[in-house]
């Protein structure tokens, strides 16, 4: 059994050491290629990625009765992205959102 090592100059979120995914023996011997955590490129190994992460969209309308969208922040932003639609824009702007779904 070899001992694993962290990725040399990787942090995660926290400031803590990355450590690389482990090799089980259960690849060894097998032709799938297990990328080194350094070796990793989500863009060209994009092919692995079996669940893409989605924020919490919020939708509901202010006390002056405008349309608001909300996404929770990411960790890495300080306050909630929204979008403020004019209660007088809210049809025309469903209208735009409905041609983009389905043109």
């Amino acid at each position: 059994m070899t001992s694993v090592q962290p990725v040399k100059g990787a942090s995660g979120r926290d400031g803590g050491e990355v450590m690389p995914f482990p090799q089980s023996d259960q690849h060894a011997g097998s032709s799938a290629q297990v990328p080194h955590a350094a070796e990793f490129d989500w863009a060209r190994d994009s092919i692995d990625i079996v669940f893409e992460t989605c924020r919490a969209v919020a939708i509901y309308r202010n006390p002056a009765g405008d349309l608001v969208i909300r996404q929770r922040a990411d960790w890495n932003e300080e306050a909630d992205p929204t979008i403020i639609i004019p209660r007088d824009r809210a049809e025309l702007f469903l209208l735009a959102v409905r041609n983009e779904v389905d043109p």
